[in-house]
């Protein structure tokens, strides 16, 4: 019997690098040339097969082909994990990586990428496509990211600003925040109330009176954020402006004195016109010489939310002023009304004399300021004028 290790098991090496079986052809006797040395020495040695095979046992068994492929394997390329790195300036950061390749014929392999280690990248990511290629032109790719982020923006301002309220609408504020980026390039701050959900506020709008929260927020070019919150405070902590008399003098009318009427008004920025009190009040009897009125306002608040957001304040004014009561002047009975006439001129008085049983008028110099004449040397002048006159008639 043919020995069964020389059937089916001679591969002849085809074009491809396929290894296919070599099957003898049914009623060939290639089988046995084709058999191994050691089983053509010792026919009668049995097989060295663990089962028989099926063409040594049967004629009519059917032929089994299979097909061994061999292939070339691609290189193998290792890049690095994603990179990130914060920028230096404006134009980015630059970033150093390593990536090797190797072949299992051509052993390690130089990779190209299209970016080179040490390079700058701009702010963002960038994705770097690396490949390498062995000697039979098979190449492998792989990529991998480096993100380059721009550090935050800067902003500032206040951690509460407190104004005075300058009308009942509340007060301008001039919102004192700034920000820039992380190369010096300014930003312009948006704000908004409410923690940053309400209205945008710029600056010089009005703020209400009490608290209000504001959150301004900076973006830069790259998209970073930055922000600052803080309370802005208004405040009506001045008292209404009150109006009242310089001075008052009247005359007393009875013993009592005088009664006085006056009139004192308030004004408050906020609350407006407001009552005044006085102490003592108008239209009250005030007694001879001098007495101070002190007059009173209350800033009154113009709301429920006025009165609950309130800061502490002078909301009470005063001002006071002097009423002065004297006593009315006398006429002397004993003093006599100036003459109407019959002097010498305008200014001149006649005084009425007797001398010598004749009847002589004096007539008084005009006041001119200089220092008056007394009684008795009026008197002496005025009889040497009439003893004259007497001399001149009898003469005559």
């Amino acid at each position: 019997m043919a020995n069964a290790c020389a059937l089916g098991n001679k591969l002849r090496r085809h074009r491809g690098g396929v290894l296919r079986p070599h099957l003898p052809r049914r009623g060939s006797r290639d089988h046995l040339l084709d058999q191994p040395a050691a089983c053509r020495s010792a026919p009668t040695t049995a097989p060295a097969c663990s089962r028989p095979s099926r063409w040594a046992t049967s004629r009519s068994s059917r032929l089994h082909r299979f097909t061994v492929e061999v292939t070339d394997p691609l290189p193998t390329i290792t890049v690095p994990d994603a990179i990130g790195a914060e920028a230096e300036d404006a134009a980015g950061a630059p970033v150093s990586f390593a990536v090797t390749a190797h072949d299992v014929i051509d052993g390690d392999l130089a990779p190209t990428c299209d970016a080179v280690s040490g390079a700058t990248f701009p702010i963002g990511t960038t994705t770097v496509t690396c490949a390498a290629t062995n000697s039979r032109d098979a190449e492998a790719t792989d990529t991998f990211d480096v993100t380059v982020t721009a550090p935050q923006p800067s902003v500032t301002g206040p951690t509460t600003t407190t104004v005075e309220a300058t009308g009942p609408e509340g007060s301008a504020v001039d919102l004192a925040v700034s920000g820039s980026d992380f190369v010096g390039s300014a930003l312009t701050p948006v704000c908004r109330t409410g923690g940053g959900e309400g209205p945008e506020v710029v600056p010089g709008a009005t703020f209400p009176l009490g608290d209000t929260a504001v959150r301004c927020v900076v973006t830069d070019e790259w998209g970073g954020q930055a922000s600052a919150s803080f309370v802005v405070s208004v405040v009506d902590t001045t008292g209404p402006v009150i109006t009242v008399p310089e001075g008052l003098t009247v005359d007393a009318t009875g013993p009592e004195g005088a009664v006085v009427e006056f009139e004192a008004t308030a004004h408050d920025v906020v609350a407006g016109d407001v009552p005044v009190s006085c102490d003592p009040t108008s239209g009250s009897t005030f007694a001879l010489g001098e007495t101070e009125v002190r007059c009173t306002a209350t800033d009154q608040p113009t709301s429920l939310r006025a009165r609950t957001v309130r800061a502490a304040r002078a909301s009470i004014s005063a001002a006071t002023f002097t009423v002065t009561v004297t006593t009315p002047a006398t006429t002397d009975p004993e003093e006599e009304a100036p003459s109407d006439g019959g002097g010498v001129g305008e200014g001149v008085t006649d005084v009425p004399g007797e001398v010598g049983g004749v009847q002589a008028t004096a007539t008084a110099l005009p006041d001119t300021g200089a220092p008056a004449l007394t009684g008795p040397v009026l008197l002496a002048v005025l009889l040497l004028g009439a003893g004259g006159a007497l001399v001149s008639r009898r003469r005559a």
